[in-house]
């Protein structure tokens, strides 16, 4: 394992953000919540969404920009579920029973489906299987 753990997820992997999806703006401590996301209206831009957020706790102030600027916060159980939601479709498309499947990912990504707590290593195996899933690799 290595010695950085990994609690984020970059908010660009197309699908991966969601309404209700906590996240943490650019280089911000402050958590936020996904209030809404969409498409650019000009379809030629890289990030392909807009992603509009609201602080936890502190208003109605709200923060409105491209999807790269975010990341999914994977210490929160929601973003975990977030993330496993978005992992399940992309490694099992065709759907399996975890109920009975004896695969540590299917553990991982069922568990998180169901709020079950996580480790920081729990976490880091989660967050670093999403991103080979969504083909990228982790510095």
């Amino acid at each position: 394992m290595s010695a950085v753990l990994l609690s984020f997820l970059p908010g660009d992997i197309p699908g991966l953000l969601r309404r209700g999806s906590p996240v943490h703006w650019r280089d911000e401590q402050t958590p936020f919540v996904v209030a809404w996301i969409g498409p650019w209206p000009d379809a030629d831009l890289e990030d392909g969404a807009i992603v509009q957020a609201a602080p936890c706790g502190y208003g109605l102030i709200s923060i409105e920009d491209t999807a790269r600027n975010f990341a999914l916060d994977l210490t929160d159980a929601t973003g975990r579920a977030h993330a496993a939601a978005w992992g399940w479709r992309k490694a099992y498309p065709s759907g399996v029973d975890f109920t009975t499947a004896d695969d540590r990912a299917v553990k991982l990504l069922s568990g998180a489906l169901r709020f079950e707590p996580a480790t920081p290593e729990q976490i880091d195996v989660l967050c670093r299987l999403c991103l080979r899933l969504a083909g990228r690799s982790h510095v």
